[in-house]
């Protein structure tokens, strides 16, 4: 297992919150020494900052058309329009209203295929939460499907996936299907989530003949250098939230992922795979997001 399981993911938020709490003080004391009226200019900066975090930039969607490309794709499949969602932690910090608003701007991005890379409850959920009957307006003409990820399987597995049924969201758990356009294929795979030792990458894609175009959505970038092995050529992911807290000029403080912060949201090449990480929807363990805003990304696909 790559992820720390829930209880070690939130030691880590209480000492990285302790440690920016003392650094706070530490400089409030120093300018306070120094120059108080600056001192308390640097308090109401931090105020306003964790204000603008909390109630401003969680509900600012950043709407990404990223063109990528993918080796053997048909041509009949060029410029297909693929939209990706990840990390929506229904049930925490989340309104039903926002999310019907969202929901509408991306059926306004006219997507082909939609497809959501797990983490839809948020861990410790237990039932289904109001939010997710919201899910039911994610239709797209190919269709609208998703994996799970760490924090369904610390919720309660069987609500996620009866919430899914119930939006007529498809559900890919180790299973690849092949998508039919012109008579040629574009093959979808899922793979389930890595860090709760519930993948299986070979059985994934045992069905899947060399060579065609594939789209590999597994929730966790951790397992990118295994799918490269695969020549898989496209992979999506969420899981990291970019860090879902960064720092000017320093980027994210932390990334739950194996790699630290190597792969904590955007386009990479790793080997044979172009990787594309979301930055997710909503939040975890804390109700914040600073210079990491919300993302909804489009993806227009291209040979390669």
């Amino acid at each position: 297992m790559f992820s720390s399981p829930l209880g070690g993911r939130k030691t880590v938020i209480a000492a990285m919150v302790g440690l920016v709490a003392v650094l706070v003080l530490v400089i409030f004391l120093l300018l306070w020494l120094a120059h108080p009226p600056l001192a308390r200019a640097f308090m109401v900066l931090v105020v306003l900052a964790l204000g603008y975090a909390h109630a401003v930039e969680p509900f600012w969607v950043d709407y990404r058309t990223v063109s990528v490309g993918i080796r053997g794709l048909p041509r009949v499949w060029e410029g297909t329009r693929v939209v990706l969602l990840s990390d929506l932690h229904l049930g925490f910090a989340v309104s039903a209203g926002w999310l019907r608003r969202v929901f509408a701007q991306v059926l306004e991005h006219r997507p082909d295929l939609i497809v959501v890379t797990g983490d839809l409850f948020a861990g410790g959920t237990r039932g289904t939460p109001q939010e997710a009957a919201e899910l039911a307006a994610l239709a797209a003409p190919l269709g609208t499907f998703a994996v799970l990820g760490n924090h369904d399987h610390f919720a309660q597995t069987s609500a996620v996936r009866q919430a899914l049924e119930d939006a007529r969201i498809t559900l890919l758990s180790n299973q690849a299907l092949p998508l039919h356009r012109g008579g040629e294929r574009l093959w979808l795979a899922g793979v389930d989530d890595v860090g709760t030792g519930h993948d299986d990458l070979e059985g994934t894609l045992r069905g899947v003949p060399d060579g065609e175009a594939t789209i590999l959505l597994c929730h966790n970038p951790d397992l990118v250098e295994e799918v490269s092995e695969r020549q898989v050529p496209l992979m999506l992911s969420g899981h990291t939230h970019g860090g879902q807290v960064c720092l000017p000029f320093l980027g994210p403080v932390y990334c739950f992922s194996r790699f630290y912060r190597r792969y904590a949201a955007g386009l990479f090449q790793v080997g044979a795979t172009s990787l594309y990480v979301n930055r997710g929807l909503g939040k975890a363990l804390l109700p914040f997001r600073f210079l990491c805003r919300p993302e909804v990304t489009v993806l227009v696909l291209r040979s390669s």
